[in-house]
C-alpha cells in the first residue's frame, strides 16, 4: 500500500512539474504588450456585447482560429468599427489564446488579413462584470487588478493622442490602408498614399507631432509610412545638429531624435496586425511587425526602403 502511495505521489509531483514547465514555456513565447503598447497597437478599442460564439475553422496570416463571436459595438474609443463586428478567437497557440464568451467586454483588436483578432493575446478581451474588469495595476501586464469600467475608459482616453488637424498629404497617409513602394505597374501613376509620403519626406521634421499621431492612430499603411518619415526626420535632425555643432547649439534644441524614431519602429515591431503590401500590380497581406522589423534592422522591406 505504501509503495502504491509513493508511486502515485511521484506521478502527481511529476505531472505538476510538467504542467508548470509547459506553462512557463508557453508564456516565454507569448509577448504580452504593456498598457501603452496595447493602446497604440490596437486598431480598434471598444466596449462590445458578444451575442453569440460559434465554432469555426478560420486561418489568418500566421494563426488559425476556432471561435467566431458576433458582437454589437456599444462604445468606440479607437478606430471605426461597424455597429456589429465578428471577432475571432481560440487561437491555435493555446497558452494565451482569446477565449470568447457571450457578455459585455472591453476589446482590443487588430486585423489579421480579413479577420478581427485580439491585439494582445488573452488580455485583448476583458469581461465586464458588475461594472468592473481586470486591468493593469501599472504599465506592464502583470499584476492586474479589478477596476471600475469608467476609470478604465478614462485612463484609455487619456492614453490616446488627442485629434490633430492634418494637411491633405498627411490626411492621405493617415487613411492609407495599404503600404506601396512606388512601383506603378500598369497604373498611370503611383498611389495617392505614396505620393503623399514623397511630398512629406523633405519636410518630415516639421511634422513630428502629426506623424506621431498617425503612428498611434492611423490605418495600417499610414502607420508604417509615418514611422518611416519619423526615421527620415531624425536623420534631418542629426544633420542639423552636426551643422550647428560649431555654433555650440545643444542637441536638445533639435525637435526630433533618433530615439523617438526607434520607439516608433519598435512599437510597430510588436503589432500583430496586418497590412497589404503593394508593388505595382501585385499586393499581398503582410504582418506589420514583419515590415517594421525589416525596416528597423536592415533599412528595407522588399522594395520599400528607409531614406
Amino acid at each position: 500500500m505504501k509503495i502504491k502511495l509513493l508511486i502515485l505521489t511521484s506521478l502527481i509531483v511529476g505531472l505538476e512539474a510538467l504542467l508548470v514547465s509547459f506553462s512557463n514555456a508557453c508564456l516565454a513565447k507569448a509577448y504580452f504588450a504593456s498598457q501603452s503598447e496595447m493602446l497604440k497597437n490596437s486598431q480598434i478599442i471598444a466596449v462590445v456585447d458578444i451575442k453569440k460564439v460559434e465554432k469555426v475553422e478560420a486561418a489568418g496570416l500566421s494563426r488559425s482560429y476556432s471561435q467566431k463571436a458576433t458582437a454589437d459595438v456599444e462604445q468606440t474609443l479607437k478606430g471605426s468599427p461597424s455597429k456589429q463586428i465578428m471577432i475571432y478567437g481560440g487561437e491555435d497557440f493555446i497558452c494565451a489564446q482569446c477565449l470568447l464568451k457571450p457578455g459585455k467586454n472591453l476589446v482590443f483588436l487588430n486585423q489579421d488579413n480579413n479577420l478581427l483578432i485580439g491585439s494582445n493575446w488573452h488580455l485583448s478581451v476583458r469581461p465586464i462584470e458588475n461594472g468592473q474588469l481586470e486591468w493593469y495595476a501599472g504599465e506592464h501586464y502583470s499584476p492586474q487588478k479589478p477596476t471600475k469600467l469608467e476609470d478604465v475608459l478614462k485612463s484609455i482616453k487619456a492614453g490616446l493622442p488627442k485629434p490633430v488637424k492634418l494637411s491633405p498629404p498627411l490626411a492621405a497617409l493617415n487613411n492609407a490602408d495599404t503600404v506601396d513602394d512606388g512601383a506603378t505597374g500598369e497604373a498611370a501613376e503611383p498611389s495617392q498614399a505614396w505620393q503623399a509620403y514623397r511630398a512629406i519626406l523633405p519636410v518630415a521634421a516639421q511634422h513630428k507631432s502629426e506623424l506621431e499621431y498617425i503612428v498611434a492612430m492611423g490605418k495600417p499603411g499610414g502607420r508604417i509610412y509615418a514611422a518611416m518619415l519619423l526615421h527620415h526626420a531624425a536623420k534631418q535632425a542629426d544633420q542639423k545638429a552636426s551643422q550647428n555643432a560649431s555654433k555650440k547649439i545643444s542637441e536638445k534644441s533639435v525637435s526630433v531624435s533618433a530615439d523617438q524614431t526607434k520607439d516608433a519602429l519598435q512599437t510597430l515591431s510588436t503589432c500583430n496586425g496586418s497590412v497589404v503590401y503593394r508593388s505595382g500590380c501585385k499586393g499581398f497581406p503582410t504582418g506589420i511587425r514583419e515590415i517594421a522589423n525589416k525596416l528597423s534592422g536592415e533599412g528595407k522591406f522588399m522594395n520599400l526602403k528607409l531614406e
